[in-house]
């Protein structure tokens, strides 16, 4: 039944506290606090606590893990699984992030796909980047359009770094459009 909300205790399989079940609209939710300011978005699964939590419109959204798409408003198509992921997302859309702390800081960046621990942990405006492997992209703000992949793959990579690849490489201070392939002092630079 669309815009009825349903709050029911668990207190099956033991004693659980008060964790509440929550249904409004076409949006299933699960924790305290999850899509506790949603308005009209729908199609949404909230799942841990203060998931989706600032979420008012945003459509087609899945957070799994404690504050995942925390601050999330008007963003839609994101899916985060991890304590903190996603997490300062505020209308950044189509963007996943799986891992702890995998795009926290995002804000509007959209397009981004990060697998980890903390990959693309201070990425706030870049869009269709993708970090594969603990701290990969780490330190990307507002680049676009860069590929890091193995622990702290392009971490080196400046701000507005954008086009590079980093294989297995922190990459370099001055990259623009490069692709880099191994660890420092072997690197093999195309």
């Amino acid at each position: 039944m669309k815009n009825i909300r349903t709050t029911i205790l668990a207190v099956c399989l033991g004693t659980l506290g008060s964790l509440a079940v929550q249904a409004q609209g076409e949006n299933t939710a699960y924790g305290s606090y999850t899509l506790n300011t949603n308005t009209t978005g729908n199609l949404n699964s909230a799942f841990g606590f203060w998931t989706l939590a600032n979420n008012t419109t945003g459509i087609y959204n899945t957070g799994i893990g404690a504050q995942a798409l925390w601050v999330n408003h008007t963003g839609n198509f994101n899916s985060a699984l991890g304590t903190f992921t996603l997490a300062y997302n505020t209308t950044g859309s189509n963007n996943t992030g799986i891992g702890a702390r995998a795009l926290i800081q995002n804000t509007v960046g959209s397009y981004n796909t990060a697998v980890g621990s903390v990959p693309l942990y201070s990425n706030t405006i870049g869009s269709y980047n993708t970090a594969l492997g603990t701290y990969a992209l780490f330190n990307n703000t507002v680049g676009s359009n860069n590929i890091g992949i193995g622990y702290m793959a392009g971490i080196d990579n400046p701000v507005g770094a954008n086009y590079n690849i980093d294989i297995g490489s922190y990459g370099g201070l001055i990259d623009f459009g490069a692709i880099r392939i191994g660890n420092p002092g072997n690197q093999n630079f195309f």
